[in-house]
């Protein structure tokens, strides 16, 4: 049996990796990121260590809040700022989860990382092992997952991966588990109550709205209070409803259209992480730019820079600063940052 380290969130996810991981015959340890100084980190840890407790394990706290800070905190404001809307989850998880985390707990003596999260790993006929979607479409949290290095995956295991949520919440009963009836947070951790401009701490920082041939129709409060496809809150008057289209970052102005201007059937994507051999890729794809998104049919066109991204039928509302994650039926192909449109593509 190996030895696992276990991250211990403190949710009914977690928990119960551990307990399936106990139960199986591992020798397994717990691991808690401490990321932030907020009281919900602090519940977070207490209710990690009474798990480590009930399952008769040791548990370990990594202050990763340095890391934390400079890599996914610092990475969400300037995104804003910048006009753009993060993904701090999918930079977490490459850079602290299966990065700092990852490393820390194999200097230990670990030789896999176990997480909660609802996504599988495989090996396909060629022993290669992949990413692929949750068995649970409602948690699938493949999307997330594009960036982790390829060659760690054989030393990562999702044990929820074959698992649906009510069946998960079953077995935390079953174990005992204080967290068992434990209420889930949809709130990004270092956001408390979802409320994302108290952690930007920005000045109002006043500019032009302009439509889509530049002309002045009114004054925004600051490029981080909007979101590509926004209709309320504008506060200008038009004959047709205008959505936010753009956001020129470098002028301070904010774009408006007609919902036809959200139209785009083409994107760029820079720091593509390939987890799948771009030599064999397949001829079409299927491509999400948001987590709750359908996937959508996709050609694309490598190079070296940025990955062009062709839909087979247009979409609406794409966000620069997103993700975009490939996938070949239930396989996840890799993934990266969306840049904008591909004017040229049409």
């Amino acid at each position: 049996m190996s030895c696992i380290a276990v991250a211990l969130s403190g949710g009914v996810d977690s928990s119960t990796t551990a307990a399936l991981l106990k139960r199986e015959g591992h020798e397994i340890f717990g691991v808690t990121m401490l990321l932030c100084d907020s009281e919900g980190a602090k519940v977070a840890i207490d209710y990690a260590k009474r798990v480590c407790n009930q399952l008769d394990i040791n548990h370990h706290v990594f202050d990763l809040r340095k890391q934390f800070k400079e890599n996914v905190i610092d990475y969400f404001t300037e995104s804003y700022i910048n006009g753009l809307t993060p993904n701090p989850c999918a930079k977490c998880n490459l850079k602290i989860k299966f990065g700092e985390l990852f490393n820390a707990v194999t200097e230990m003596g670990a030789e896999i990382l176990a997480t909660g999260h609802y996504a599988r790993i495989m090996q396909d006929r060629s022993g290669e092992f992949g990413i692929y979607k949750g068995v649970d479409r409602n948690k699938d949290q493949s999307y997330f997952l594009f960036g982790v290095n390829r060659n760690i995956l054989k030393s990562i295991r999702f044990p929820l991966g074959e698992k649906c949520k009510p069946e998960v919440r079953r077995l935390a009963a079953e174990f005992g588990l204080c967290t068992a009836e434990k209420k889930e947070s949809q709130d990004i951790c270092f956001v408390p109550g979802g409320d994302y401009k108290s952690v930007l701490n920005c000045q109002p920082n006043l500019g032009d709205i302009v439509d889509t041939n530049g002309k002045l129709v009114g004054q925004h409060e600051g490029l981080w209070n909007y979101t590509i496809g926004q209709r309320k809150g504008l506060k200008i008057s038009n004959q047709e409803p205008l959505f936010v289209v753009g956001m020129d970052s470098d002028n301070n102005k904010l774009v408006v259209g007609e919902h036809n201007a959200l139209e785009y059937d083409s994107f760029y994507v820079s720091n593509v992480n390939w987890l799948a051999d771009t030599n064999c890729l397949p001829e079409k794809i299927e491509v999400k730019t948001r987590y709750a998104q359908t996937p959508m049919s996709a050609k694309i066109i490598l190079n070296d820079d940025r990955t062009v991204v062709e839909l087979i039928s247009s979409a609406f509302a794409l966000s620069p600063g997103q993700c975009a994650t490939f996938y070949s039926e239930e396989k996840v192909l890799g993934g990266g940052w969306i840049c904008g449109k591909d004017n040229s593509g049409g």
